[in-house]
Parts: C-alpha cells; structure tokens; sequence
C-alpha cells in the first residue's frame, strides 16, 4: 500500500457515488472516472485499488504498467472479461468479482428481468412492430407474434439467474427444463446434455460465466439440434456464442429471432457479426449490456464492493 489513507478509483455511474460513503468516512481518497482509457491510466498511477463497475475500459497490461501502486480491482459484476487475466497476475495485482456473492446477488433481479424482456420482445417482434408504427405502417398482419403458453423454455445454466428465469416461465404457464452440470440434485426437467435441451425447446436462454469451456459454446454444431424457428437470449457474455454460425441460423430459419445484451468484443458494435446482420433485419434486438444496470441494483452492488475494499485494507 502505497499511502496511509488508501487511494480508490471508481469507475461506474455518478448516481451510485453516494453508495462509497463508507469510504471517505474511513478516509479513502476516492477519485471518479467518468472518461475514457488515457484518462483511467492516468488516474491508476497513483492507485491502491480500483473500483470497476463499468467494465467499459480493457485493462492490460499497458494499464497495469502505469498503475505500480494497484494491488485490488473490485469488479462489481460477476464477470472480469475485459480484465486480461495474465497481466493481472504478472503484477501481482487481486481480482475480486461478484461471482459465488451469494448474499448480494440473490436480491438482485434486473438481469433477469430484462432476459425475460428480450424474450418477450423477440417473440412478439417488437423491433419491428414499433419501427414500423414510427414509419406510419399500422399492419398487425405484418408482425405476427409467438404465444407464449404451453410453450417450453431451455435454459443454459440453472444458477440464480436461470431459476428466476423458470419462475417466470411458470408464470407465463410454459414448461422448462435446464442444462447445467454443476447442478446435482436429480430433477426430471434436467436434460443430460446441451443436444437434448435444445432439440425439444422453442426458446433457449443462456446464463452460464464466460470460461474455455463456453467460449463459442453454441456454434454450428449445437445450432444444427435446435428446434426450428427457435429463439435465443444471451445476457451472459457475446463470445459464448459464435455470431457467425448464429446469423447463418437465423438466415436459415433455423433461429426466428434472437434477443441479446452482449455482442462479441465490446463495445465495439461493428466488430459484431449478430450487430452488421440487426442492422438490416427486425428480427435482432441488442440492448448494450443493461442487465444488471438498474440504479437500485448498482448502488447495491457498489456497497458492497466499496465494503470488500475496507476489508482488504484494514
């Protein structure tokens, strides 16, 4: 540690600043960057910790060389992918997340409450049905929608975001079923592989981390066991699809439409494949990463990671 009274960067929205009051009662220097990445490396040279609830800015190792004081990044999200984790090592720095913050995460429903908001949106082409109300087309016939009811949902992942995820479902009166292989409690609605939940499904909804072994999870290959006229919600991560093989299905027919909050690399929209193919097609509704961006949920989130950087100092 660099100084007696810790520096802290905080990198996230000025309405959740009076959620770090804990800090400077306790004499943090607390310093908020609302700029882009030469400001944020100018900002981390004199750091002991940064406070990420953004995760807009890449840090590498051209970042973690600037910040030599850095020991702590507190990501208030559940995933670091813009963190390069060999960088992170290499200077020694620690990484803390909100993945397995149980205590936190379990109150928290903005994530998915906007998955079931795509799901519905994509089912009833809302895209296209405002678009075309905004160019004077006042046609239902042209933007007919999927029911709901008596339909059946697969869900990637059956942590917290995917059980709220069949809540809703069974709301809506539709069945579900799930695959996760960290869930070992025996359940007829558990499919033994991804091939069997996405055969027998007319949505798929993923919440699964970003790791090796879902990076490009649904590619080609899983897309050909998909129901056809399937729709797809990813609110996890855009590399766990491979956008490439996703617009050839939906070109097919393969996929109806699909509803994402994340695209591949971030926030670079034309870098994305699923992004260049919504341009030109209603199908395709993108929202840029607002799962967990609800102002109630962030001042949470932001307390509690301004509360695990006291306990890493003292």
């Amino acid at each position: 540690m660099s100084r007696d009274r810790p520096k802290v960067v905080y990198t996230g929205p000025e309405f959740a600043l009076d959620a770090l009051g804990r800090l400077t009662d306790k004499g943090y220097q607390l310093e908020h960057h609302d700029g882009d990445a030469q400001q944020l490396k100018e900002m981390l040279q004199e750091a002991d910790a940064l406070l990420d609830a953004s995760m807009k800015v890449p840090l590498g190792d051209e970042m973690f060389e600037a910040a030599s004081n850095l020991e702590l990044i507190v990501a208030a999200s559940t995933g670091s992918s813009h963190v390069d984790k060999n960088a992170l090592e290499k200077h020694g720095c620690k990484l803390l997340t909100l993945k397995g913050e149980s205590q936190v995460l379990n109150g928290l429903t903005p994530a998915a409450e906007l998955s079931w908001a795509l799901l519905m949106s994509a089912a009833r082409n809302l895209r296209g049905a405002f678009s075309g109300v905004q160019q004077r087309n006042w046609n239902r016939v042209d933007y007919p929608g999927i029911m709901l009811r008596n339909k059946k949902l697969g869900l990637i992942g059956f942590g917290r975001l995917g059980q709220w995820m069949s809540r809703y479902a069974e709301a809506f009166e539709m069945d579900f079923s799930f695959f996760d292989p960290f869930v070992e409690e025996p359940s007829a609605r558990k499919a033994q592989t991804l091939e069997e939940l996405v055969s027998g499904v007319d949505f798929v909804s993923i919440h699964v981390h970003l790791s090796n072994e879902t990076e490009r999870l649904v590619d080609n290959r899983l897309l050909s066991h998909f129901k056809k006229g399937c729709v797809l919600v990813n609110t996890s991560r855009g590399e766990i699809l491979e956008e490439h093989d996703v617009v050839a299905a939906l070109e097919s027919g393969v996929l109806a439409a699909v509803g994402s909050d994340v695209i591949w690399n971030e926030p670079n929209p034309e870098d994305s494949p699923l992004w260049r193919y919504s341009e030109t097609h209603d199908n395709v509704i993108i929202t840029p990463h607002i799962g967990g961006f609800s102002p109630d949920a962030v001042r949470e989130v932001v307390s509690f990671s301004a509360e695990r950087i006291i306990n890493h100092f003292g």
